[in-house]
């Protein structure tokens, strides 16, 4: 039991509703960070403010705060390309510093890349181009599952877990929240 609250461990109360999932990053110039992230980086923006900004893609919403200082700082922010060099080689035309370069990672199924966008927020590009199962390299990006298995190969098809938050780059509409 957690005493201070009075509500058991691990339990959630049935009167909470999760809406949505939100990055927050900092902005010194709003007007800049927003047309930074929306013509260069590719998310819609749905509402711009001098103290407070939303951009989105997909279901992924980013929230821009105003009262950045420049300074950099690293965000954890993690945006998924289909073209992570293409996309990497866009951030710096439109401002960004490179922090490294595309690189394909030994024993992982992504290519990454680093920057510092305009504001000073180092953020990851990522690719995913598949994983190493027994039979080879498996490429199933949309589906996140290994190619059924050969009786010959004997490869056990297989669900790619899910390793984190990612803003993927694949254009669809997001429903509209409530109250919008």
């Amino acid at each position: 039991m957690n005493l201070s609250s009075g509500i058991p461990k691990n339990s959630v109360p049935a009167s909470i509703t999760f809406i949505h999932t939100q990055f927050l990053l900092m902005a010194q110039d709003m007007e800049r960070a927003v047309t930074f992230y929306r013509d260069v980086m590719g998310l819609s923006e749905d509402f711009s403010s001098p103290d407070w900004s939303e951009l989105r893609f997909g279901d992924a919403i980013l929230g821009l705060h105003g009262g950045g200082d420049g300074s950099r700082c690293q965000s954890g922010l993690s945006i998924q390309y289909e073209d992570v060099e293409q996309a990497y080689r866009n951030a710096l035309a439109g401002g960004a510093t490179g922090t490294q370069a595309p690189e394909r990672r030994e024993g992982e199924p992504i290519v990454l890349a680093s920057i510092a966008d305009p504001e000073g927020n180092v953020i990851m590009l990522t690719q995913f181009v598949g994983h190493a199962c027994r039979g080879g390299l498996c490429d199933s990006v949309l589906t996140r599952t290994c190619h059924p298995a050969s009786p010959r190969s004997g490869r056990q098809s297989h669900r790619l877990p899910r390793a984190g938050l990612f803003l993927r780059n694949r254009r669809r509409a997001s429903p509209p929240l409530p109250g919008r």
